[in-house]
């Protein structure tokens, strides 16, 4: 059976739009994509670093929750990551998983729903852009903080990913 998922995406190293699309061109090889936002340029988090590009996709898989995080992490090694978790550093691309249908999971590897979303509006408002296009929001209302700068730079229209 198919489910739906929400993905955020992320790159504050190299060509950061290019690893953008890279990582959905990977990702299409095994999910559907569903929806996706604009790209939007935010502040790092957690870490002094150079500001990232983010995104979220909306996707639609077979796998289960774990073998879509084992899939993840593949395409970011695909990709030139080489480390992840903390101490949060700059990174070519990050690839998390945030809202899954009707699943929440507690787990050493894995959290649904990702327990940073609520704090971050570099995760809200992209969610909120393919919500505002009728997508199913999978129960949850994203609320903007605003303590950090989130700006469009990149309109989804101008994305080719289909």
């Amino acid at each position: 059976m198919r489910s739906k998922l929400y993905v955020s995406l992320g790159s504050n190293e190299g060509e950061r739009l290019l690893n953008l699309v890279r990582a959905v061109k990977l990702l299409k090889e095994k999910v559907k994509l569903l929806a996706y936002s604009s790209v939007y340029l935010t502040e790092a988090v957690g870490f002094e670093g150079r500001d990232f590009l983010n995104m979220c996709l909306l996707l639609s898989t077979d796998m289960d929750p774990f073998e879509s995080l084992n899939f993840f992490q593949e395409v970011e090694r695909k990709l030139g990551r080489t480390s992840k978790g903390k101490p949060y550093k700059d990174r070519i691309i990050d690839i998390d998983i945030l809202l899954w249908e009707n699943l929440t999971v507690v787990s050493p590897e894995l959290i649904i729903p990702h327990p940073e979303i609520k704090k971050r509006d570099f995760v809200n408002i992209p969610l909120l852009e393919i919500f505002s296009l009728g997508y199913s929001d999978l129960g949850y209302s994203p609320k903007v903080v605003g303590d950090k700068r989130v700006l469009k730079v990149v309109q989804a229209e101008a994305l080719k990913f289909d």
